[in-house]
């Protein structure tokens, strides 16, 4: 039986159960567990699509650490950003429609800007373009606001396409992988 969508039960992690860091699943129960990207590079992050369809994730199988995208049983796995420079950390629009992503595109190397990309890779934007690094995207629930890191110092909320950006938190240590809270259905009192 193939793998279920996220909502499912299914947990992605990454492993080095095949001697390279694969993307594998296993069921919430312990059962089932897979490797889905069995010789596709080195996989280091992941992001489950809304539907819980698609799965993007980051791997250096082109020689290079860039955005793919594949099917949830491991099939249909294609690269999407077509950059040579380093794309890194994907998270989808919560209507499914877009990734935004890190990328270290334009000559700055360990300097990211955040650039967004239709679910399919194409129409790529880049909307941030400070002198520091800004990292980390993360979609509103409602898809208003997408919140990251600014050079490791600042957390910051701006609109999909960049405008509008509000830097909510001011800090002389280490900040970092913001991430926006997510309703949780409750369990029924018993």
């Amino acid at each position: 039986m193939p793998p279920r969508a996220a909502d499912e039960g299914r947990i992605l992690f990454v492993s080095d159960i095949g001697g390279g860091w694969d993307l594998c699943c296993v069921g919430a129960d312990g059962s089932d567990q897979r490797r889905l990207t069995d010789g596709f590079g080195m996989v280091t992050g992941f992001a489950w699509s809304p539907d819980g369809e698609r799965i993007a994730f980051m791997s250096d199988r082109d020689g290079t650490m860039g955005i793919h995208l594949m099917n949830v049983d491991g099939s249909g796995a294609r690269r999407l950003s077509r950059s040579s420079d380093v794309d890194v950390s994907p998270d989808w629009s919560p209507d499914g429609s877009h990734i935004a992503f890190n990328s270290e595109r334009h000559g700055r190397e360990c300097s990211f800007d955040i650039w967004v990309m239709k679910a399919d890779g194409t129409d790529v934007q880049r909307i941030t373009s400070a002198h520091g690094p800004e990292e980390y995207p993360d979609w509103s629930p409602d898809g208003t606001r997408i919140a990251f890191a600014v050079g490791n110092a600042a957390i910051c909320t701006m609109r999909p396409d960049g405008r509008d950006v509000r830097q909510l938190t001011e800090s002389h240590f280490f900040t970092a992988t913001p991430a926006w809270g997510r309703r949780v259905p409750r369990a029924p009192a018993e």
